[in-house]
């Protein structure tokens, strides 16, 4: 029995918005990271999550998508596993949320066919219904929360330069083939005027005999 206490019920959708998202690759192997920047994330009807914590099982996974499209426009939609690919979300302060993507869901992202193409441009689309706060209020806001096109030019800088270290590997193992020939045909060389000398010795040795 409650002996007449009022009990409150949260039923008050969060409120949280979302306003830009950026993409940070660690490098081959290792984790990246997608920084949310947006507003109410711990204030009211937030997330409820204080700040500092762990926000990974109130969103719906489902409704953050990374869009990859290639120089033809044709998008593949790439989704993460929360159980499996996402580390965490934490919220970092009202404004903003740190999703870390674990090294494996990272390198499948940018294994991902066209990921970062020149000549397109990817996108992040976070649908109404991405954000859910700890009472399992659903944000039901008609317009989606963010769908941005995403400036990646650390990952295109990143390719170009394994392309550059590709091209001048290619470069210096060409010359070093062109170097190991020169080598060989020395070689040949030396032996050649080496017979010669012992040939003319031979040649000598006679007369020398003679001589004596």
């Amino acid at each position: 029995m409650f002996n007449g206490k009022t009990i409150a019920i949260d039923t008050s959708a969060p409120t949280t918005t979302i306003t830009a998202v950026e993409y940070t690759d660690s490098g081959d192997g290792l984790a990246g990271t997608l920084v949310l920047t947006g507003d109410n994330f711990t204030g009211t009807n937030g997330l409820g999550v204080t700040q500092g914590n762990d926000a990974k099982s109130y969103l719906n996974w489902d409704n953050f998508v990374w869009q990859v499209k290639d120089g033809s426009g044709v998008t593949s939609s790439v989704t993460f596993n929360p159980e499996t690919e996402v580390t965490s979300a934490i919220v970092t302060n009202n404004t903003t949320m740190t999703i870390t993507l674990d090294a494996a869901a990272n390198t499948a992202l940018k294994g991902t066919e066209n990921f970062a193409a020149q000549g397109a441009a990817d996108s992040v689309a976070i649908t109404a219904g991405f954000i859910k706060d700890i009472s399992g209020n659903v944000s039901t806001t008609d317009e989606p929360l963010l769908r941005q096109t995403m400036q990646m030019p650390h990952v295109r800088r990143s390719r170009a330069l394994r392309q550059l270290h590709l091209q001048a590997l290619t470069v210096l193992m060409q010359r070093l083939s062109s170097l190991r020939r020169q080598v060989r045909l020395l070689a040949k060389a030396v032996q050649s005027q080496q017979r010669l000398v012992l040939v003319g010795q031979l040649l000598l040795l006679p007369m020398l005999q003679v001589r004596v």
